[in-house]
């Protein structure tokens, strides 16, 4: 019975794709500065090579996901509201502010003031 409910949990735990498993390493190692395709296939104990290919037979791409987990951190870190632009920046693996302030507004179609000021002008109401 234990067995059973140990493998039950492990499997609950395991990634269910390459993807999957990509975001959690890419989300346990962004903020270090370590969610790189080579760092991010050596933690999974593959090549790049097959790291590209198992993602790209799931129609994903390493890249994509970086940028998916990136979107959903800032979103957080924005909810959050305590972190200056920079601060998050660099915990999301960017150089600067700006290069941020672009991904936003790629990623939501407005700028990051603007999200900000909708979301303070939300919790006002």
């Amino acid at each position: 019975i234990v067995r059973a409910h140990a493998q039950e949990l492990q499997a609950q735990l395991m990634p269910r794709s390459t993807a999957d498993a990509v975001r959690q390493v890419i989300t346990a190692t962004l903020a270090r500065g370590e969610a790189t395709q080579a760092a991010t296939a050596k933690r999974l104990g593959v090549s790049q090579r097959t790291l590209r290919r198992r993602l790209a037979e799931e129609d994903s791409s390493f890249r994509a996901l970086l940028d998916e987990v990136r979107y959903a951190c800032a979103r957080t870190y924005l909810d959050q509201d305590r972190l200056s632009s920079t601060e998050m920046a660099l915990l999301l693996g960017f150089a600067d502010a700006s290069t941020l302030y672009r991904a936003f507004r790629r990623w939501h179609g407005t700028s990051l003031s603007a999200y900000r000021a909708a979301r303070s002008g939300a919790e006002q109401e």
